[in-house]
């Protein structure tokens, strides 16, 4: 009856393996993922550092069979009525450099810099356990805060007023001495 099926009845994250020559080897559990590195991922997307395979041919496809857009707010319209897997609000600045006759804002590396530090500074000031916010709503904050508010009208954002106002408050109230 349970021939195939594999139970775990030991703790793997702090198993070490011996070998004959006295040599241990402590293995590592997988590392969580950091924050930073999250908001460096939708920084890079806004800055349109991406390759354009990091759209799935799904989703090009859904997109170009509805074309055309006047623009990004064409491409997210459309993107939200879709019944696809995975829709990349996240991409949406590479989206419309590809699909509209527009000029779509990069980010340079210095900007980018800067806009790490304020994240870091942010994330630095949020208590330990604390509920963190929104990246989308962090990465339009840090963007306003670095003199970026052009790429602004190429992300997808919050639009819930609560929610906005609510991410506001822990981001300013973390921030507060």
């Amino acid at each position: 009856m349970n021939c195939g099926v594999e139970k775990q009845t030991f703790d793997c994250s702090s198993v070490q393996f011996v070998y004959p020559r006295g040599h241990e080897i402590q293995v590592k559990t997988k590392q969580p993922y950091a924050r930073s590195k999250r908001f460096a991922k939708y920084l890079a997307r806004a800055g349109r550092e991406q390759s354009l395979s990091s759209v799935p041919n799904e989703t090009w496809s859904y997109l170009l069979k509805h074309q055309p857009y006047s623009g990004p707010g064409d491409i997210l319209f459309t993107l939200k009525r879709s019944n696809l897997k995975t829709k990349c609000y996240d991409s949406l600045p590479l989206l419309t450099k590809q699909l509209c006759d527009c000029s779509v804002p990069r980010l340079t590396t210095r900007e980018s810099e800067d806009a790490m530090i304020k994240f870091n500074q942010i994330e630095a000031a949020f208590p330990s356990g604390s509920k963190f916010v929104s990246y989308l709503y962090l990465l339009e904050y840090i963007l306003i805060q670095i003199g970026r508010s052009d790429i602004l009208p190429f992300l997808n954002r919050i639009q819930c007023t609560k929610r906005r106002k609510m991410y506001d408050e822990r981001i300013t109230s973390s921030a507060a001495p």
